[in-house]
């Protein structure tokens, strides 16, 4: 009776922690609504989003198919990054502060990109092991629900990119590295240019890899219609077709989905790990030069400059200085040395030599 009491008792407590943890949410949401008119539009995305998800997966339980169930991890994926970026409106309106975050609250924005990644890498993941157990035990699927959840899903799909302002999400696409989709389809968006150049500002330098990956799994879930269709009417089997090709579009929009999100869950992962990202070395290395040549400046001594989000550097570093140096004019000229790329410097006095 008693274990049974401290049971009712943590489900209790576990509820009201959720329950005040969605409040908060809720309110966080409403007040950044106020204020901010991109956030609505979010919202409301969102919203459509999340109404278009649950009827793909009611077709998915009808179908049985698992090329639309890998067309239902990208609008997964999809509504994560609407989150991602209501999470970037909200950290560009909070100020840092020392009692909760001193260093701001960029690293916020890295992280849901990081989770939305990792999310859609293990979604691929599992969806390539059901792929796996279909091929050994087939099942029987109904093409009759593929087309009309496609379609409108590809529309949600647009929608969720181009309709909403993701600033991260945005920032990683230019900065993280070519995924192997984007690699093969470089020729392809070369040679479409030429014959259209107005296409350029879309297609050149890189395609969207979000969009891109879009593109690829409406076309793999038409081209798996088609031939489900054509097997229904050239053979025996009229309801039900050889599962085989929706087995392997599935597999195939998987493993372009992981190939896509690894490139971003790269680039977020690096940053996480407080690294310095490689296109600011150079620069970081010539204001760390100039620093060094300030007059009364000795050495510069452990140096540590790492990202705190997207667009922000955090540092520390020690100076030595001469005896003589006037400390605060010294600190004042390396500040303003490293300040244009470091916007969270810390610098401490380690010695005075003669």
């Amino acid at each position: 009776m008693f274990s049974c009491l401290q049971l009712i008792n943590a489900v209790y407590q576990d509820f009201q922690s959720a329950h005040t943890l969605i409040s908060y949410l809720v309110s966080e949401i409403k007040q950044l609504a106020k204020i901010e008119a991109k956030a609505v539009r979010a919202v409301r995305i969102a919203f459509v989003i999340l109404a278009c998800l649950l009827y793909l997966l009611i077709e998915c339980n009808i179908s049985n198919s698992l090329t639309l169930t890998a067309f239902t991890h990208l609008l997964i994926f999809d509504l994560l990054s609407v989150i991602v970026a209501l999470i970037s409106f909200w950290t560009n309106r909070k100020k840092a502060s020392v009692e909760s975050y001193s260093l701001g609250y960029e690293r916020f924005e890295v992280v849901a990109v990081f989770a939305s990644t990792i999310l859609a890498i293990l979604l691929s993941f599992f969806e390539i092991k059901e792929a796996v157990e279909r091929i050994f035990e087939p099942a029987e699927i109904s093409s009759n629900h593929m087309l009309t959840p496609c379609l409108i899903a590809f529309g949600v799909h647009l929608l969720s990119i181009y309709g909403v302002d993701n600033m991260a999400f945005a920032h990683v696409i230019q900065a993280c590295g070519s995924s192997w989709l984007q690699e093969h389809t470089t020729d392809i968006s070369r040679t479409i240019c030429r014959i259209i150049p107005g296409l350029s500002r879309v297609l050149l330098p890189r395609v969207n890899p979000i969009s891109l990956i879009g593109v690829t799994t409406t076309t793999t879930v038409c081209i798996v219609y088609l031939i489900l269709i054509n097997m229904s009417k050239t053979s025996q089997h009229i309801n039900f077709p050889d599962p085989l090709p929706d087995t392997l579009g599935g597999m195939i929009i998987s493993l372009m989905l992981f190939g896509t999100m690894m490139p971003m869950m790269l680039y977020s992962g690096r940053i996480l790990l407080q690294t310095t990202p490689a296109h600011l070395v150079s620069p970081l290395d010539k204001a760390l030069r100039e620093a060094s040549t300030v007059d009364g400046v000795l050495e510069l001594q452990n140096e540590h400059i790492w990202s705190i989000g997207y667009n922000d550097l955090a540092g520390s570093l020690y100076v030595r200085v001469r005896r003589d140096a006037n400390e605060q004019l010294v600190l004042a000229h390396v500040t303003n040395r490293l300040s244009s790329l470091v916007k969270y410097l810390t610098i401490q006095v380690c010695g005075f030599l003669n």
